[in-house]
């Protein structure tokens, strides 16, 4: 049974784990910005402190997460991570579907161009490009060309 829940202090490390995996094995060809310790340190002091983020949870493992925030009248996916061996058993499913029931319309989203499976996986829920950044113009710490998504109405395909 997967359990949806907010994130408090003591995730932090499990949070962390979870995007360090799942960049890792899912995004190889996209390096991190960070070293795993800054990754670390940001998690605990600023994404959980500062951030709306939501767990998943199978028994007491966190299996995913992701963070929500509303900005400029939009509501807003910031991160949204599964650990490679939780993918595809609907967590990244039941994380997104959470986000769109609690956020405003039109939710939105940045994801790398280079990442052809969450790119599939957001197209697949009704989500649309509505911004592709290339070179100098994809303002993210790695660099590297971006798609921002946004799924404009409730209409989602789970």
């Amino acid at each position: 049974m997967l359990n949806i829940r907010p994130a408090v202090r003591r995730d932090a490390n499990a949070v962390a784990d979870v995007l360090l995996a799942s960049r890792k094995a899912l995004m190889p060809s996209i390096p991190l910005a960070h070293d795993d310790e800054s990754v670390r340190k940001w998690v605990a002091l600023h994404l959980i402190p500062c951030s709306r983020v939501l767990v998943a949870e199978r028994g007491h493992r966190i299996v995913g997460f992701c963070a929500l925030a509303e900005r400029g009248g939009c509501g807003w996916v910031d991160q949204l991570y599964v650990r490679p061996d939780a993918v595809d058993t609907g967590v990244g499913s039941a994380l997104l579907g959470y986000a769109v029931c609690e956020l405003p319309f039109p939710v939105r989203l940045w994801c790398f161009r280079d990442n052809p499976r969450a790119c599939r996986f957001y197209e697949h829920r009704g989500f649309e490009v509505l911004l592709r950044r290339e070179g100098a113009a994809a303002d993210n710490e790695e660099g590297l060309p971006d798609l921002l998504y946004q799924l404009p109405d409730r209409r989602m395909d789970v």
